[in-house]
């Protein structure tokens, strides 16, 4: 072999050993990138499957965590969820909408507060679907609460609110169909959202004052809307829309009460039934306000059938400033609300009531209310900050 042929030799093998160094390395770095892929798809699915699955997770006490707590049938993170025995009128069917996401974090904390002041026979929450966890779901409905499963989307758009609304009337037609001997346990309808504290012997001081027999729309006029009126307005579009489906028009202007908190007389939702029952139907009914399920509601009762807002100011909800209020008037408020925002994706409350929370985690400040207006509650401190 010449010198010539012996370096070509030599250089080919070369190329040939590189290249298969290089195949090597890339098969290596295709098992690495294959054992890491499948390592973190395992982890997700272990962490997803601990999060819909495992107990309703912790608030309070001594605790770090800032949502609301473990739950069984009968306790919440160890406290009991009692029954607060009061004078009010038992005449109000609440509706409370949520969302499976809230079930842990919002839905809990009602079940350990308001929820207890009220008949649970008369309390419908509800939500979207099962996929939150047939657990979560079973512990709801064993502590005695009516949880309604709509297969609404979860999502806060117009078409879901509608969705769930309409499943909020339809519970309320349909459990006064079940007692339709006894019409007095149905006298008001009150909706309630997840993130609204309701003081109930005060809302029912209120409706007393109110004949149920007769058309009455109770809630409270939202800011924005004393701004922009075009919300309230009955446009060309809207104008349209009903006169195609022949109904009346009764007013060319009309207010709705906030989405957060509103109560129906019984005689208001028996005339409003074709709107309202039903999924379907208030689906139907957004259509004609081409807003969301507030300002539907507001524009069948003022324009179609011709009646008003009863405006009341004490429903409060997480728009209106809670930080000049004292402790004497916040006891007196029918509803109170908080907002939460995130920051450096962590979540933060704020305006919510200014009263210090004798509880190390108490965000929404709910638990320090319910505690304000039944101090008697065996979890509550003896002596309050307040």
């Amino acid at each position: 072999m010449t010198e010539e042929e012996s370096t070509v030799s030599r250089k080919f093998c070369s190329w040939v050993s590189a290249n298969r160094s290089d195949a090597s390395r890339r098969r290596a770095l295709r098992w690495m990138q294959l054992c890491v892929t499948g390592f973190v798809s395992i982890v997700i699915v272990v962490v997803m499957w601990c999060d819909w699955s495992s107990p309703l997770p912790a608030t309070y006490l001594g605790s770090e965590r800032s949502y609301p707590p473990a739950m069984n049938t009968t306790h919440i993170n160890g406290k009991p969820m009692e029954r607060v025995v009061t004078n009010y009128t038992n005449n109000i069917f609440f509706t409370v909408k949520t969302s499976m996401k809230n079930y842990r974090k919002r839905l809990t904390l009602l079940m350990l507060t308001w929820f207890q002041v009220v008949d649970k026979n008369k309390v419908a929450v509800i939500s979207d679907s099962l996929k939150a966890g047939q657990l979560y779901v079973s512990t709801i409905r064993d502590a005695g609460f009516n949880l309604i499963l709509s297969n609404c989307s979860n999502m806060h758009s117009a078409e879901a609110l509608c969705c769930k609304s309409g499943a909020e009337f339809g519970a309320y037609y349909e459990a006064v169909k079940k007692h339709n001997e006894n019409k007095e346990r149905y006298q008001w309808f009150c909706h309630v959202d997840d993130d609204v504290y309701v003081n109930v012997p005060r809302l029912s001081q209120l409706l007393q004052q109110y004949d149920p027999h007769k058309p009455y729309y109770i809630g409270k006029w939202p800011w924005v809307a004393h701004h922009n009126h075009s919300f309230t307005k009955l446009n060309s579009v809207r104008l349209h829309r009903i006169r195609s489906m022949n109904y009346p028009i009764k007013a060319n202007t009309f207010k709705y009460a906030t989405g957060s908190t509103y109560c129906l007389s019984h005689a208001l939702m028996m005339e409003a039934k074709q709107f309202f029952n039903g999924k379907d139907n208030f689906y139907a009914s957004c259509r004609l306000a081409l807003f969301t399920d507030d300002i539907a509601i507001g524009l069948i009762i003022g324009v179609i059938l011709g009646y008003n807002l009863t405006d009341v100011n004490d429903f409060h909800n997480q728009y209106d400033d809670m930080a000049s209020t004292s402790v004497e008037e916040i006891s007196k408020y029918i509803t109170v609300g908080y907002q939460m925002k995130l920051k450096d994706e962590v979540k933060v409350y704020y305006n919510t009531i200014p009263i210090q929370s004798p509880f190390v985690k108490d965000s929404t400040k709910f638990m320090a209310y319910h505690c304000l207006l039944y101090p008697s509650v065996s979890w509550c401190p003896r002596h309050l900050p307040f």
